[in-house]
């Protein structure tokens, strides 16, 4: 896995990812804290505000028996945002899809302020200039 020299917020987001990995979504919203606007890729536009939607939303999905399993590949700092690029493997109704992804963190004075999902780097990276 290839990634930017690693700067305290690519240190977080990695901290994050190894959350996700070790207890799921409980695990990454303990270590990120309250305040943060995340959308998920399962969540198809709609953004959660806060630990409480995002816990209610992945509380329903578990429900339904949807599964998420996300891989980084590679990190990089640009500016105050942190892109991710990885995979994306989705489990429901008794198969699955498999595509590649890519992730913005967005950071205000070092503090995680929120992360979204894009099907490519370089929207990814627009988004973040427009952003900054």
């Amino acid at each position: 896995m290839s990634s930017s020299p690693a700067t305290p917020e690519i240190q977080l987001v990695k901290e994050l990812w190894d959350a996700f990995e070790d207890g799921g979504v409980e695990r990454v919203m303990e270590r990120a804290g309250d305040g943060i606007e995340w959308s998920p890729s399962v969540a198809k536009g709609k953004r959660l505000r806060g630990t409480r939607e995002a816990m209610d939303f992945f509380a329903e999905q578990y429900r339904k028996g949807v599964s998420v399993q996300a891989r980084p590949y590679r990190y990089e700092q640009h500016g105050s945002c942190v892109i991710v690029t990885g995979s994306l493997r989705i489990r429901e109704h008794g198969g699955f899809s498999e595509t590649s992804r890519v992730w913005l963190f967005r950071f205000e004075d070092g503090r995680l302020k929120g992360a979204e999902q894009y099907p490519s780097h370089a929207e990814a990276l627009a988004a973040c200039d427009s952003a900054g």
